[in-house]
């Protein structure tokens, strides 16, 4: 965990032991706010080299891949839900289950 990261939960463990003093309360704030900001730089970079090779893949005219990636930055991410009928028509969700339900299907 880095050491912002560390900080501001340490300062947040104090602050809820310090039963609302004021100095607590801001020093967690200032240790979030510092956190809050490093997060958001290292997004911004993340996306900027992400840009940065869809840009490369447009330029080298690889269509497929250059909108393969674009979808990907666009869609978010959406678990799948696996489930599935048994025999008498009641509905399982448990993935040994539905396994088992498939083998004998």
């Amino acid at each position: 965990m880095p050491g912002c990261q560390r900080r501001q939960k340490k300062a947040y463990r104090k602050m809820q032991q310090g039963y609302g003093n004021r100095i607590l309360t801001l020093k967690y704030k200032e240790n979030r706010r510092q956190e809050k900001t490093i997060h958001k730089r290292k997004t911004k970079e993340w996306m900027n080299v992400e840009l940065e090779s869809m840009e490369l893949l447009r330029r080298q005219h690889e269509r497929r891949k250059f909108y393969k990636e674009i979808n990907m930055a666009i869609k978010q991410f959406k678990p799948r839900i696996h489930i599935c009928r048994n025999k008498n028509g009641s509905l399982i969700s448990n993935q040994q289950e539905i396994f088992n339900r498939w083998v004998r299907h």
